[in-house]
């Protein structure tokens, strides 16, 4: 990816890599892209056989001490990272992983003893492991009501850490309905849509 044209890139529930998608990734980080990871990445080859974790994880400034262990916890974290810009998010019942453990990245927030939002720069980019499942916290986030949600402004947060604007500018956060979610396969796509905004 060209880190000029695609300034952000977020990789959901990427458990299978091969090494060409792992080197690519770290290229677009050091050539000043945003890399966005959220939970069990990097645990399987190209072909899903299992491999040992930390290809891509110590890009993140992480480690495995295992398999991958997932625990329900309520998210909270509150911070900003220097150059980039802040990050922050309450919600409940995301799924984490106790396995990952901190090496030379700085956590924004821990939730007993889990750290989480964890960056790292590296080259001219950063990397960002949120280390729990962002679907799932979006997906908490689902209402019949057009609201604004602490979750949907998580995604504009993001958006905005590789300084991109999304088409619509709301002027008090993001209303639930303008976010959609897609599967495609194993990936997951966010998409704005045109719902009226105040």
């Amino acid at each position: 990816a060209n880190a000029k044209n695609t300034p952000i890139l977020i990789v959901n529930l990427t458990k299978a890599m091969s090494d060409e998608t792992v080197a690519m990734l770290k290229r677009h980080v050091d050539a000043g892209g945003v890399l966005v990871g959220d939970l069990g990445l990097d645990y399987r080859d190209a072909n899903s056989a299992e491999t040992r974790p930390g290809r891509l994880l110590s890009l993140f400034g992480v480690k495995s001490v295992g398999k991958p262990a997932e625990e329900k916890k309520t998210i909270q974290f509150s911070g900003s990272i220097p150059g980039y810009g802040p990050l922050d998010l309450k919600t409940e019942r995301c799924t984490v992983d106790k396995s990952v453990k901190l090496t030379d990245g700085t956590a924004l927030g821990e939730i007993d003893g889990i750290p989480i939002a964890i960056y790292r720069k590296s080259g001219k980019g950063l990397a960002l492991l949120l280390n729990f499942n962002m679907s799932h916290a979006l997906d908490q986030a689902s209402s019949k009501q057009a609201k604004v949600t602490a979750e949907a402004d998580f995604i504009l947060q993001l958006m905005r850490l590789a300084k991109v604007s999304p088409q619509i500018q709301p002027r008090k956060g993001l209303p639930w309905n303008t976010v959609r979610l897609f599967r495609h396969g194993d990936g997951l796509i966010v998409g704005l849509h045109g719902s009226k905004v105040d």
